[in-house]
């Protein structure tokens, strides 16, 4: 488009009308284009650029998507990094016109000190005296590491592709030895985020030459789980002793990932730009049924992943409850929790079902029971205030209850633009922003697994309702109407028990993205004079 294109009008419609996003970068695709810089504050389309990619090209690394900016790291540094990254995959860069006037000069690459590291592992008596451990350079999989893989003996290969992970995550973190990187924490736990992950993502396509769709970094989010799915992959024994306790499924439900497009997320695409939202829930409702599912009596023994998202000496935690939609999970709460670090510890919990081979739960009684147990767990001795973001409300509120119930409670619960209870109109409006979200990019992040799991969840949550409750509790709502809903209030969030409100910043979504801050400095202040004034009347 020329710059006179670029008016008034163009912007109207472009919030007005869908955006053919994916069909413009298949088109580019076509006409034979395979580089892609995106330039922004923050990457926010390059995963679906990516995703894209991935599902039309054979080769998953015959193409290449790289940001310039990234959040909260925006200076001259990053975009020198950004711009190196695309010359380093053949994007021509004037280096000469980048520096003029600066007085930088090209120089060879210096030498450097030798760095001693030891590079072998220690076995049992049974094998060998020594297995060998090498760094894995990025270079052509065929030539390095399948190669080196395929040299050593089988019981020993595990433990590499371990170490070969390790070492990505480790690069990717910068500054960090893959000694250091614990296997059983998240990836989040240790500080990769969205963008990082995908350059992960991109490491192991590179390392492996395997297609690593982008849902596996929500579905196996620990180094541990990489490896295992790696390991499986290429046809080796994952390795021994390291801690799987990240997911909740089976030990060897780890197999190859499900193919790009399933049942569920093809009808999706075809629900797509049609009025069936409304029936396609239905059918996911229904179909959840037949995914494998625990009850009430094995609830307990079940132990929900808990991500620590910031740390602080308040001596109250704030656990986080995610949303019941297919893309939720502790994730959601990254930026959110990131204004807590250094005064109050936050984590948050992830909902089984949703990734391949675990199991949903069977009744609504199942999931709060499970859910209770673990923030039972960790209150003990710290009193423990319940969030949860939109439907995620509503667990925290319904765990408040349990916990109420069984004689303690939670020393407070905030729900963050949640509405009072579900129901056939929440449900429909639920399935029109699913709907609505493959326009956002995030079509290639869906499987069947995580669209079957948030028909289940849905499904049980349908019919209840919230009864009062002792614990002090805090609405947070959106001060702004999502997609233009204008005209009356109806749009706002509501609560019909005894509550507080707070109104912050921002439209549903962005009130725990883009406002992220706001909405915790406003929820941070009250749990602080709310938990203080209850820590007064006990004194009493």
């Amino acid at each position: 488009l020329g710059a006179g294109k670029l008016d008034s009008e163009y912007w109207y419609n472009n919030t007005r009308q869908p955006v053919q996003f994916e069909r413009a970068v298949r088109r580019l695709l076509n006409d034979g284009y395979r580089t892609f810089v995106e330039i922004s504050p923050h990457p926010v389309l390059s995963m679906a650029v990516t995703d894209t990619l991935d599902d039309d090209l054979d080769d998953p690394g015959e193409a290449f998507v790289v940001g310039s900016l990234r959040r909260e790291d925006g200076g001259a540094q990053r975009f020198l990094t950004s711009l190196g990254e695309a010359w380093a995959h053949g994007v021509k860069v004037d280096w000469a016109a980048l520096f003029a006037g600066s007085g930088a000069t090209a120089v060879e690459l210096p030498t450097y000190a030798f760095q001693r590291k030891r590079c072998w592992l220690t076995v049992s008596a049974q094998g060998p005296a020594e297995a060998p451990v090498v760094s894995v350079s990025g270079e052509d999989p065929d030539s390095s590491f399948l190669r080196l893989l395929s040299g050593e003996p089988e019981e020993d290969r595990g433990e590499i592709v371990l170490r070969a992970v390790r070492e990505q995550v480790a690069a990717v973190l910068g500054d960090t030895s893959p000694e250091s990187i614990d296997t059983g924490k998240s990836l989040l736990e240790l500080g990769v985020h969205s963008m990082a992950a995908m350059e992960l993502r991109n490491r192991l396509i590179a390392m492996t030459g395997l297609r690593i769709p982008a849902s596996v970094m929500f579905d196996l989010p620990t180094t541990g789980a990489l490896a295992d799915l790696l390991c499986s992959r290429l046809g080796t024994q994952p390795p021994e002793g390291h801690d799987e306790s990240y997911t909740t499924a089976p030990k060897g439900t780890m197999t190859e990932p499900e193919e790009l497009t399933g049942t569920f997320t093809s009808m999706l695409r075809y629900v797509h730009g049609n009025e069936l939202a409304d029936e396609f829930m239905g059918v996911l409702m229904a179909a959840s049924r037949f995914r494998p599912a625990f009850d009430l009596a094995s609830a307990r023994s079940i132990a929900p992943v808990s991500v620590t998202l910031s740390n602080g000496p308040s001596t109250s935690e704030l656990i986080c409850l995610p949303p019941v939609v297919a893309l939720s999970g502790p994730h959601q709460y990254a930026r959110f929790a990131g204004a807590f670090q250094g005064s109050r510890t936050v984590s948050a919990l992830a909902l089984p079902g949703f990734a391949q081979g675990e199991r949903v739960p069977e009744s609504l009684d199942a999931v709060i029971e499970m859910l209770a147990v673990a923030v039972e767990r960790r209150r003990n001795p710290t009193p423990i205030a319940l969030a949860g973001y939109s439907s995620g409300g509503w667990l925290a509120h319904a765990v408040a209850s349990r916990l109420e119930r069984a004689g303690g409670g939670a020393a407070a619960v905030v729900l963050i633009d949640t509405y009072p209870s579900a129901g056939s109109a929440l449900m429909g409006a639920l399935g029109v922003a699913l709907v609505n979200a493959l326009t956002d990019g995030v079509f290639g992040l869906l499987t069947d697994d995580r669209l079957m799991g948030m028909g289940a969840y849905l499904r049980l949550l349908a019919d209840w309702r919230p009864v009062e409750i002792g614990s002090p509790t805090l609405l947070v709502r959106a001060s702004e109407p999502l997609g233009g809903l204008a005209g009356d209030d109806s749009w706002r969030t509501r609560w019909e028990l005894p509550h507080e409100t707070l109104d912050t910043p921002g439209d549903h979504l962005a009130i725990i993205e883009g406002h992220a801050e706001s909405t915790a400095r406003a929820v941070d202040s009250w749990l602080s004079r709310t938990l203080d004034h209850q820590d007064a009347e006990q004194a009493c």
